[in-house]
Parts: C-alpha cells; structure tokens; sequence
C-alpha cells in the first residue's frame, strides 16, 4: 500500500504541472482581439466643439456602418471597431458634412480622429 501511494503522489506531481501549464499557455491567444476604438471630437470651423453631431463609421472593403452622436464636448467614440480601413464622417443641421477617408485601424489602437465641419448647406461634402 506504501508504494502505492507514493507512485500515485510523484504521478500527480508530475501530472499537476503539466496541465497547468497547458491551460495557463492558452490565455494569452484568448485575451487578444482584433478590435480597436476610434474616437474624435468634432468641431466647428473656429474651433468650437459640436454637440448632437451624427458620426457615421464605414468600413470601406465590407460597407458595413455604424453611428454615433457627438456630446456636450463635441466627442464620440466607437470602442470595439474590427480592423480595416474605414470612412469617418460628421453631419449636422447647418453644417457641410465632414469626412476622412481612409482611416486605417490597426490591432488593439485607439484611433482618434477628428473633424471639422464647416457652415453650409447640409448636401455639401467637404
């Protein structure tokens, strides 16, 4: 019985440490994501900021869209963005609409990108 439980202790101390490795090995690949934030202020054309715009997030390669309204210090934020290259526009009532084009969103960044509107009629692209 002795010799028993010694070989079962030593098997269980070699085993124990193996496994434990094998799972703790695993959680890096799980805690990356391949998502990233983008985030700007916008603001009129004197620099004052815009609350209540329309930003709209377009990734260029798939068309897919998402939108966001400004607050009262002219922010949005998008926080989880798949990466690609994307259009970022701003609208508001009085205000050409502003864009940047190709904003290229990279693996777990925080991309800021802001925008200037300019005072004009809402059908214009500046």
């Amino acid at each position: 019985m002795r010799l028993s439980m010694n070989f079962t202790r030593r098997t269980i101390g070699r085993i124990v440490p193996v496994l434990m490795f094998c799972l703790l090995a695993g959680l890096p690949a799980q805690a990356q994501f391949e998502t990233a934030a983008v985030l700007g202020t916008v603001r009129d054309q004197a620099g004052a900021v815009l609350q209540g715009a329309r930003v709209t997030l377009r990734n260029t390669a798939t068309g897919i869209t998402a939108t966001a309204t400004t607050d009262a210090n002219g922010d949005y934020s998008f926080p989880s963005v798949k990466i690609g290259v994307y259009r970022v526009s701003a609208e508001l009532q009085g205000f050409s609409v502003g864009a940047v084009e190709q904003v290229n969103v990279t693996v777990e960044a925080r991309q800021r990108v802001d925008i200037t509107l300019q005072v004009g009629a809402t059908t214009e692209v500046v």
